[in-house]
């Protein structure tokens, strides 16, 4: 109870924090009409992008050419691929016959 006799509900209980509910609607409606009042820039002129055979050419080349890791991330590397790089015994004698040096 406050100093004039009414129940207030609890913080949690109110929606939009200590906003009054219909306060959400008319702070969208002023973000909006400030995104209007912002001083406008002329667009760009951007180059013509390609038509058919030749978008099929770039989409391939950025596809599978200029392969790229997402995010910048690398590749992980599991135990298993470790151990299927390692090179066996037998590896090794063919590469090198004579371990002389």
């Amino acid at each position: 109870m406050d100093s004039q006799g009414t129940i207030n509900p609890p913080p949690s209980a109110r929606p939009c924090g200590n906003r009054h509910p219909a306060a959400k609607s008319s702070l969208v409606y002023r973000d909006s009409l400030l995104i209007h009042m912002r001083f406008q820039v002329e667009p760009q002129e951007k180059k013509k992008t390609p038509k058919g055979r030749a978008k099929k050419r770039i989409t391939y080349t950025r596809r599978f050419v200029n392969v790229t890791m997402t995010g910048g991330k690398r590749k992980v590397r599991t135990h298993l691929t470790l151990l299927l790089q390692q090179p066996t015994s037998a590896d090794t004698q063919q590469m090198n016959p004579n371990p002389t040096s």
